[in-house]
């Protein structure tokens, strides 16, 4: 995965912008920062919350481990809570990391850094779009739910392969970390909308919506050289998710998560969040027509054909729209050549 860049068209100038810019990495982290800040703008505050809690988290362990000394062993010991691999979890019984490793990615190099920038546009555009199907309080639960199954599907698959005739030695310490598992179950939901849609694979074959993600899987598995079972988890808890009611049965219903986010205790909580985050809070009763704190109101858009909302500046106890109906950036994985899933 790389960030998409602008080839220069303009002859000679180009040369001496280039220059003055700097080298082709810095301007490239440079592209994918500026990208990354757009697309958080509109984002609500449970969507800015996972993803503070993804950069946060990622960002101290690295940092402690680059430290050396004690701060390596603080770091070696701190990331195991965060890591889901069938011998940490199972072995070692670190079992919450099924849950806590959405927060976490290793960054070892340049190339680390680049695919967490990278997984936190993608979340950007796909949570946030969850979030205000679901209201904030909802999609809290919902992540964390989504987050534990695919990666309960993901041990399972690394169980059966260690086990084979032809056991997989390093299917004990293969890895599912970050907010990739939550944001593939997100566009494979998307592409189960609308499944009959044609879309290209990488540019080169035409399948069916619906087979899109298993279809772009192994696909990236056959250029890499080895099958990528942190891809076909998190799609298949997705296959699951639509065979199964299990949302619909382990998901706050409405009705309840709304009465938690107006009990008088319980006030405080969505204003501290959306306060502290910068974004909206979704709330769970009618999260399309009703906004708290600056939230997304849909009858204050704008019927323009994909114009997106102005803010609306909210002084956090009132109702306004401060948020947005999805991004106006185009990157995107799950897209064939320019084509969302779901239109």
């Amino acid at each position: 995965l790389t960030s998409p860049t602008r080839p220069c068209r303009d002859g000679g100038r180009a040369l001496s912008r280039a220059c003055a810019r700097g080298p082709p990495e810095h301007r490239t982290r440079g592209s994918m920062g500026a990208g990354l800040a757009a697309q958080l703008a509109p984002c609500p505050a449970g969507t800015r919350l996972l993803m503070a809690l993804y950069a946060a988290t990622s960002g101290s362990v690295a940092v402690l481990a680059a430290s050396g000394g004690p701060g390596l062993k603080t770091a070696a010991r701190l990331q195991l809570h965060f890591l889901c691999s069938l011998t940490n979890v199972v072995k070692r019984k670190y079992f919450w990391a099924a849950l806590t490793s959405m927060f976490y990615r290793p960054l070892q190099d340049a190339m680390d850094i680049i695919m967490a920038v990278v997984e936190l546009q993608l979340a950007a555009e796909h949570l946030a779009e969850r979030e205000r199907a679901l209201g904030s309080t909802r999609f809290l639960a919902w992540s964390a739910l989504t987050a534990t199954c695919a990666n309960a599907v993901f041990l399972v698959m690394m169980k059966a392969l260690s086990s084979s005739a032809n056991g997989v030695a390093s299917a004990r310490f293969t890895m599912n970390q970050g907010l990739w598992p939550i944001v593939s179950v997100c566009m494979t939901l998307k592409a189960l909308d609308a499944p009959h849609t044609m879309v290209k694979v990488l540019g080169i074959a035409e399948v069916p919506s619906r087979w899109y993600p298993l279809s772009f899987a192994l696909a990236v598995s056959a250029l890499r050289g080895s099958m990528q079972w942190d891809m076909l988890a998190p799609i298949a808890c997705g296959h699951l998710f639509r065979v199964l009611p299990l949302e619909d049965m382990l998901v706050l219903k409405r009705r309840t998560a709304s009465a938690w986010e107006t009990r008088r205790r319980l006030q405080w909580l969505p204003r501290l969040l959306s306060r502290s985050t910068g974004g909206a809070w979704i709330p769970a009763e009618d999260p399309n027509r009703h906004g708290w704190f600056g939230a997304y109101r849909a009858d204050d858009e704008e019927d323009d054909g994909g114009r997106r909302q102005r803010p609306a500046g909210g002084d956090g106890g009132g109702r306004g729209g401060g948020g947005e109906r999805g991004t106006g950036h185009n990157f995107r994985l799950f897209g064939g050549e320019g084509r969302r899933l779901g239109d």
